[in-house]
């Protein structure tokens, strides 16, 4: 008994320690269609303004799951979902700032930047290539990922006016 007592407190931490860890699901309560990057330029510059990441849903169950976070390009951004013409998207926004800040700082950086901010310094927890992105939903009060595949880069579209970086 006194070594199954051991051999429990051994186990026990590498258990608890696996189970925060990020997994990825290979099947989800929601359906995708083709991810894409969509670059938007103002008429007044030829630089990329932002960008936005179109994920079609094909199906979503609002009940049974909720998309929260698109972890992309060593960037954790929001997710909206919103009505466009070919349907339902869900679409994650960033501007060139944004990948240069997260590309180029260093994690001793990173990690002044978020003491500074009061915030936990927290590493990017996927290695994905560029073509690549994980989706976070919550689905049964539990936090779920689920990687996405493919994502293609479309030209630049030109904005009306001088708009930087309209909402939604």
């Amino acid at each position: 008994m006194d070594m199954m007592n051991r051999m429990l407190w051994v186990l026990l931490p590498l258990l608890v320690s696996c189970s925060s860890q990020k997994q990825l699901e290979y099947t989800t309560p929601f359906r995708m269609g083709e991810p894409y990057v969509q670059p938007y330029v103002t008429a007044t510059d030829t630089d990329i303004s932002y960008y936005e990441v179109m994920i079609p849903i094909l199906s979503l169950d609002k009940e049974n799951a909720e998309l929260q976070q698109l972890y992309y390009k060593g960037m954790q951004l929001p997710l909206q979902i919103t009505l466009k013409d070919i349907g339902n998207v869900a679409i994650a926004r960033y501007t060139p700032k944004d990948i240069a800040e997260s590309q180029g700082t260093d994690t001793r950086q990173q990690s002044e930047k978020n003491d500074t901010a009061g915030q936990a310094t927290v590493p990017f927890p996927f290695e994905l290539s560029e073509t690549q992105a994980v989706i976070s939903y919550v689905q049964k009060d539990r936090v779920k990922y689920a990687e996405l595949n493919g994502i293609r880069l479309n030209p630049a579209v030109q904005l009306q006016g001088d708009t930087e970086y309209s909402t939604y």
